[in-house]
């Protein structure tokens, strides 16, 4: 869902909204004298850095209502949280497929809002325990899957756990390439609307409906 979801993100802003690496990547080359000189229109490549900022932020209020909620509702807060914000990724989708928002519009690289904050949930979650593992980046499991080389390789053997462990970061490793692949053949083949509209549809109810599965 990540690799699928980013590859959208950054088709329609130019930005990532399930991690926040690339933004803060694409910040640094935005406060280049160079860059800066550049910046002539509102589109999101040639925005000033706090466009990254507000996008991180977005995510940031994700990280923190998550936290909050599960002060509240311990071991419930994803699911609780996957209601609201995942319903807001619908009707944003379901705007963009109805033309209610246009890309030409002065604020249309705002709209990112809506999405970033249940990838900081989701980030959270993952970075808490709360998940099985985390979904939303490769280098903890490339981190993983070494470890298992290393003592594969010094031990001759493998705990179960490891070899556990190993196995479930080669899978997330390669559900994010294949959804990245996924992702750049929907915008490459226009299957949807303008700059991918709709082809995020699915993403809010499907993390929403599996973090309630996970919660309960």
């Amino acid at each position: 869902v990540t690799g699928y979801t980013d590859v959208i993100a950054v088709s329609r802003w130019n930005v990532f909204v399930t991690t926040m690496t690339g933004n803060v990547v694409y910040m640094g080359r935005e406060v280049s004298p160079l860059e800066i000189s550049q910046h002539h229109d509102s589109s999101p490549a040639h925005w000033h850095w706090f466009y990254h900022v507000i996008v991180m932020s977005a995510f940031f209020l994700g990280v923190v209502a998550y936290q909050l909620a599960e002060l509240r509702l311990p071991s419930r807060g994803a699911s609780t949280l996957a209601i609201p914000f995942g319903g807001l990724m619908l009707v944003m989708e379901v705007c963009f497929q109805a033309n209610l928002i246009h890309c030409d519009l002065g604020t249309y690289p705002l709209t990112v809002i809506a999405y970033a904050p249940m990838f900081g949930i989701l980030a959270s979650a993952g970075v808490a325990g709360r998940l099985a593992t985390i979904t939303t980046g490769t280098d903890p499991h490339i981190f993983i899957i070494a470890n298992a080389v290393v003592k594969l390789c010094h031990e001759r053997k493998l705990k179960a756990s490891d070899s556990i462990k190993a196995g479930m970061s080669a899978v997330v490793i390669m559900s994010l390439l294949a959804g990245s692949m996924v992702g750049f053949l929907v915008v490459q083949l226009k299957v949807f609307h303008e700059a991918a509209h709709g082809a995020l549809l699915p993403v809010g109810p499907g993390l929403a409906f599996l973090f309630y599965l996970h919660d309960h």
